[in-house]
């Protein structure tokens, strides 16, 4: 199973995620939920690093797992990094959804 766990801010700006595990739905190159998963996480953070005055750590230690948190960020930046958040809670909600036994997700404010 992979687990998600975003934190976001009181104003449910996304300050961190982290996500860990393998949905282990089908094999590996083949696992829709992976992909998905996958395609939703890395959108996100590409549309953060692309971002001039964001400053994101990022971290993609092994197969499995990765970890991004918003270490700076300015008050022209809250409406992408709210933008981030829902976007990553409804996409991950339906995959949680569809598929119980393979992803879950945590929301921290």
């Amino acid at each position: 199973m992979i687990k998600v766990l975003l934190e976001c801010s009181e104003e449910g700006l996304l300050q961190n995620c982290l996500a860990e595990g393998h949905a282990d739905y089908a094999p590996k190159g083949k696992d829709i939920v992976c992909a998905a998963l996958s395609c939703l996480l890395r959108t996100v953070l590409a549309q953060l690093k692309a971002k001039k005055t964001l400053i994101v750590k990022t971290q993609i230690p092994n197969r499995g797992m990765l970890a991004f948190s918003v270490e700076e960020f300015t008050k022209d930046d809250e409406f992408l990094l709210k933008y981030a958040s829902d976007f990553l809670i409804t996409g991950i909600s339906q995959l949680e959804e569809e598929f119980p036994k393979h992803i879950s997700l945590r929301v921290d404010k």
